[in-house]
């Protein structure tokens, strides 16, 4: 199984953690946030969904996502029975301003599904990380050795590729924080739960994502029984169901 289907098998696994869920809800008309390369909204429209999906730099391989920014949807208010995020929602500078956008389209008592990471899977991604980042500081310096661009610049580094090398060596956030030592506090169950019931939404239910997993593919397709029942203790995602 290579990364592209190994990351496939996790989304399949996290949404069949939902399927019950929105179909026992009289829900037709979903909003995909952040729907990239289209699979999520894919699976939806199988399991017979009329759907649309969004993202800011589309790329629609399984499904025609438009491209729109999140915090300015160009729909009627009252337009989908659900809004569906999955892995989306810690990319968000400004939140606020999203979930105010979700809160206008989505129609009253509809339902609102956020995936979103969780703070094992941020200690586990930056476990890995720093023991292969020698490996990755080495492609970086060879990358940039090879490109003509750059060795035409200025000897001086600049300011935003020092705070990237230091992101590398040192913070390496995996959303908008500042460092990862804050996102494990801020990817909590907990703390999740507290951002989104602050905008006047009821968490109707939340749920351990189903298997153990980094976001460097390490040891992918393999021990999926063991990933699975570790997921119950350690969990690397966190689904939440919210009601408007």
């Amino acid at each position: 199984m290579n990364d592209k289907k190994w990351i496939e098998f996790i989304r399949d696994e996290e949404l069949q953690h939902i399927k019950e869920i929105i179909s026992n809800n009289k829900i037709k008309k979903i909003l995909d946030i952040g729907g990239k390369d289209g699979y999520h909204a894919k699976r939806f429209t199988d399991w017979g969904f009329d759907v649309i999906s969004i993202d800011m730099n589309p790329v629609s391989t399984y499904f025609d996502v438009k491209k729109m920014d999140a915090i300015d949807l160009q729909f009627e208010s009252n337009s989908f029975d659900l809004v569906f995020s999955s892995h989306v929602i810690a990319h968000i500078q400004d939140k606020k301003l999203v979930f105010n956008e979700i809160n206008r389209v989505v129609k009253n008592k509809g339902l609102i599904i956020h995936i979103v990471p969780s703070n094992w899977w941020s200690l586990i991604t930056n476990f890995w990380h720093y023991i292969l980042l020698p490996k990755l500081a080495y492609q970086k310096i060879r990358n940039r050795s090879n490109n003509k661009s750059w060795k035409c610049q200025n000897n001086e580094m600049s300011h935003q590729g020092k705070n990237r090398l230091i992101n590398l060596l040192i913070n390496h956030p995996l959303g908008t924080e500042k460092s990862f030592i804050i996102e494990i506090f801020k990817f909590s169950k907990n703390n999740w739960a507290k951002l989104f019931t602050t905008y006047e939404n009821t968490v109707i239910k939340n749920l351990n994502g189903p298997l153990v997993y980094s976001g460097y593919n390490i040891l992918k397709n393999h021990g999926i029984k063991i990933r699975k029942k570790f997921a119950n203790v350690f969990p690397c995602s966190y689904i939440f169901i919210i009601e408007k």
